[in-house]
């Protein structure tokens, strides 16, 4: 299975990986927040994670044209 493909949330990472999470939500109310951290987290209400997938990798620094 190619990394960049949903997965079964069962075998999601239990390490503290920062993985992106696909939910299920009964009530499509979004909830959105700034962690102290600086995390980013956008969650629903009774929401059930079903699959996973790792965090892509980061763009390549573009050059700068002047």
């Amino acid at each position: 299975m190619s990394e960049q493909q949903w997965q079964p949330i069962a075998t999601a990472p239990k390490d503290g990986t920062k993985i992106i999470v696909l939910a299920l939500a009964a009530l499509r109310v979004s909830v959105s927040w700034w962690l102290p951290n600086g995390a980013h987290f956008v969650g629903f209400y009774d929401a059930v994670p079903t699959h996973w997938m790792p965090l892509p990798a980061p763009p390549a620094p573009r050059e700068e044209t002047w």
